[in-house]
């Protein structure tokens, strides 16, 4: 399922497996190998990712990037500064079914492409298409330069052939489906040459047209010009002359899916998008300046479940989990949200870091959005939650009925916040905690903002807790106690890290404890009964630190020369109050430091466990070699072996090394009680020649010199240091 293939030697360069059927089938392929190639002898299905980190894989057009679900994609990850790929590739992506309708997509980072790749995969019709025009072409790209509101008409250009580019980077709305209505899943397919490195992405911003709104101007239409996922936030890259937000339209909710700063809308895994922009993605951007370059790098490529169109997988989050809330707008088999969240650097107007517009749903569609300083707004990040708020609301439809709207995620919220929803025309307030509000909305509201979320909030509240760690790392009997100064009853919403309440109690008229709790981060908030007051006290429970096990021995091999051997055994260990040494031989002792003799020479494992306070335990390992030297008698030099030998001239003690190896050796010298007198000495490439050993001040000395090759060979002498 994994190959690497890493090293500096010489390799085989055809890579050939077993093949059946359709080709061979591999999670991930890595190549580190500098100025070296590998190629792919017949068709490999990529199914994880192929890493080029140095050295150059030649497809010889045998490669494929499979696309087994809309979640499992095979990539190109990161090419290396040394690293490429050479010949073409067939790139997969796989479209989810749903409901039939426009999609934007491009080119699966595969460049000299045209339309005629996804011919056979789906029906594409223009007017000079194979396949006919009947009056609908069903690929349009997007002119930002026509100028004009974003949605002019004019700004969408259809191809005229399927022989048209399929430009890297440039993004495509493609009319996808198998039926009229609802659509399976589709597989679109394209062969051609990897684009790899550095890719710039060039936006314009055309300022003519109708409209005063920022909205109507800079918007391009881009695609992610590589066969793999990449960050928008990496794309972006900071870059102040483009906007913060992106903007996917997803058929299967009739309009535009939007993320900005953490903050998607809708969520994901309900039609939403976050961070990481699929192979094949186009998405929509918006400048700020005339000319704009977004460069695309090798190293924002990322791996991501993320799905094509529907976009389901994992989000990514800022580094400060926002405080997020949503209004839904539902009626008429109908829906639609928009997001607020609140954030230190918010603002009560227009910001390119911390707002998403409103592009809407599909003409006749139910929208509900924002409305601020004459913008209205998909995601608005509004300053932090330390005040009170008075957010218009926009609710529009075409179809005159009763619908609701709905407030979800307010757990993000103190929950002693009011949330309350004002209705302009009735003059009724609706608390969106309770439950949702129901009116009639005619088709001509679309002008003026209807409604008002009014969000209440008194943070003077006066507040005191105390806790108490748990006993032992992983015991749950931590306990946390809160409670607000004044005339009560409070009420006590207990959250964890997550913002997840765990446990509420409502008007209570003293404090309130969480019991029975494992160490982490914990909240309260606390508002008093009946009121918009509130309070919040964060808490950390720490938890007893686990041992931890760290053992060495003074010598890892010593030479069994008499009855015994004595090898000493030191102990690190953090977090410890009592310990347990096995010496490898059936036998054991209690205590920190030790020293052991051996009667027998072997290859001894010795473990120590290290017990904490707590009766949880950790264990390391040692292994110690003691070496038979029972037919080395006292001499000055010991007989030469094979390939090595100990002797001594004018210099001192040294190893001959009679032979040149890849391998390494080790050379020890050690006294009669497994003392090391040197430090060992580490020969990385064993070569024929002399390796003197800087014995130093120890005459009339019993030493035992030993040599062990990581080939397994061993040499060893007893001498006397004269």
């Amino acid at each position: 399922s994994n190959i690497s293939i890493g090293g500096t030697g010489v390799i085989t360069n055809t890579l050939k497996m077993t093949q059946s059927g359709t080709g061979s089938y591999l999670n991930n392929l890595t190549l580190n190998r500098a100025n070296r190639m590998v190629t792919l002898g017949n068709t490999l299905n990529i199914t994880g990712a192929m890493t080029p980190t140095n050295g150059t894989v030649t497809t010889s057009g045998n490669l494929i990037l499979k696309a087994l679900s809309s979640t499992s994609v095979g990539r190109i990850a990161v090419i290396g500064a040394t690293g490429s790929v050479s010949g073409t590739a067939k790139a997969e992506m796989y479209a989810k079914g749903g409901l039939t309708g426009w999609t934007v997509i491009g080119s699966p980072g595969l460049t000299g492409r045209t339309f005629t790749d996804w011919d056979d995969n789906t029906t594409i019709t223009c007017l000079n298409c194979p396949d006919g025009h009947f009056g609908f072409t069903s690929v349009y790209w997007y002119n930002e330069t026509i100028g004009g509101l974003y949605d002019n008409s004019l700004r969408y250009i259809p191809i005229t052939n399927i022989t048209d580019a399929m430009t890297i980077g440039k993004g495509f709305w493609l009319y996808l489906g198998t039926s009229t209505v609802n659509t399976a899943d589709i597989l679109l397919d394209a062969t051609g040459s990897v684009n790899q490195k550095n890719f710039p992405i060039t936006l314009t911003r055309t300022n003519v047209g109708g409209g005063t709104q920022a909205n109507d101007h800079g918007f391009n239409l881009i695609c992610n010009p590589y066969p793999s996922p990449i960050l928008w936030t990496s794309l972006r890259n900071g870059n102040a002359n483009v906007t913060n937000a992106i903007y996917v339209y997803n058929p299967d909710i009739s309009g535009h899916a939007t993320y900005v700063n953490g903050v998607s809308s809708p969520v994901v895994g309900s039609g939403g998008m976050g961070n990481s922009i699929p192979i094949g993605q186009s998405f929509f951007v918006k400048a700020n300046a005339a000319s704009v370059t977004l460069t695309a790098l090798e190293t924002y490529k990322t791996a991501s479940t993320q799905e094509l169109l529907k976009l389901n997988g994992q989000q990514t989050q800022s580094a400060t989990n926002p405080m997020v809330m949503r209004l839904h707008a539902n009626g008429h088999n109908m829906a639609w949200e928009t997001a607020v969240y609140f954030d230190a650097g918010g603002s009560l107007n227009y910001d390119d870091f911390y707002d998403a517009l409103y592009m809407g749903p599909d003409l006749g569609f139910l929208g509900i959005s924002t409305y601020l300083g004459g913008f209205e707004f998909a995601i608005k990040g509004m300053p932090a939650l330390n005040q009170n708020y008075g957010i218009p609301v926009k609710v529009k439809t075409d179809s005159t009925d009763t619908y609701s709207i709905s407030a979800s995620d307010l757990q993000n919220l103190p929950t002693g916040a009011c949330i309350m929803l004002h209705d302009n025309y009735t003059g009724l307030d609706q608390d969106l905690r309770v439950g949702a509000y129901n009116c009639t909305i005619n088709d001509t509201e679309k002008i003026a903002a209807r409604f008002v979320l009014n969000i209440t909030i008194n943070n003077s509240l006066s507040l005191s807790g105390n806790s108490v760690d748990p006993t032992c790392h992983n015991a749950a009997d931590g306990m946390i106690t809160a409670s607000a100064t004044g005339t009560g009853p409070w009420n006590y919403y207990w959250k964890d890290a997550q913002n997840n309440i765990i446990k509420t109690s409502l008007n209570k008229a003293g404090a309130d404890t969480l019991a029975n709790v494992n160490s982490g981060n914990y909240s309260v908030d606390i508002n008093t009964a009946g009121s918009c007051d509130n309070g919040t006290v964060n808490f950390v429970l720490n938890s007893q630190n686990a041992p931890m096990a760290s053992c060495g021995a003074v010598s890892n091999s010593v030479v069994f020369v008499s009855d015994s051997v004595d090898v000493t055994f030191t102990n690190s260990s953090t977090n410890g109050v009592s310990y347990w040494w096995e010496f490898g031989d059936g036998t054991g002792a209690s205590c920190f430091d030790t020293t052991y003799s051996y009667s027998a020479p072997g290859e001894y494992e010795v473990t120590l466990m290290t017990i904490g306070s707590c009766g949880d335990t950790s264990i390391c390992s040692q292994l110690i070699t003691v070496i038979d030297g029972s037919g080395v008698g006292v001499a000055a030099v010991a007989e030469p072996s094979k390939n090595m030998f100990i002797s001594r001239d004018e210099e001192g003690f040294y190893v001959q090394f009679a032979d040149s190896k890849n391998s390494g050796a080790y050379i020890s010298v050690q006294n009669i009680l497994g003392e090391k007198i040197i430090a060992d000495q580490r020969i990385e490439h064993v070569s024929k020649g002399k390796v003197h050993l800087p014995i130093g001040e120890t005459a009339d000395k019993v030493l035992i010199i030993s040599v062990v090759t990581d080939a397994g060979e061993k040499t060893y002498c007893k001498v006397i240091n004269y």
